[in-house]
């Protein structure tokens, strides 16, 4: 397959993306379910279409309530839900560098300076005896 087909191709998937979220609006599952597509390709074309505002998305909440799911819509997003974004990426890259429940990470050092000297738990045992030797 050459590059120009790749291009024909994948705008004619946007075409049929666009088309089917003319009906309704849908997630990128159901999208890929409904176009026999692979996710990852959805994706794709979905973000590509975002940049140029024919698509836009609106975070819902799930069945269960334990998560969000994008629901992606036709046309471009208004003024107020791409601010709600903003603010919402803001939130999330303030709280990256921290734990699971918002407790800051602590910083470990893996690599230690090479010493000539024995460990202390290592001679409270074995006593002060001869350390490594060099060979």
């Amino acid at each position: 397959m050459s590059a120009r087909s790749n291009y024909r191709a994948a705008g004619a998937l946007a075409a049929r993306i666009v088309e089917t979220l003319r009906v309704r609006p849908s997630t990128m599952l159901q999208l890929s379910d409904e176009l026999r597509v692979s996710h990852a390709s959805i994706r794709v074309r979905l973000y590509d279409l975002m940049e140029i505002g024919r698509v836009h998305y609106v975070e819902t909440p799930t069945c269960g309530g334990r998560g969000l799911a994008h629901v992606w819509h036709l046309g471009a997003a208004s003024k107020e839900q791409l601010d709600a974004l903003d603010q919402k990426r803001a939130a999330r890259s303030a709280v990256k560098d921290r734990g699971p429940i918002g407790v800051p990470l602590q910083v470990t050092t893996r690599a230690y300076a090479p010493t000539n000297r024995r460990d202390p738990l290592v001679a409270a045992l074995f006593g002060n005896g001869p350390g490594r030797s060099g060979s």
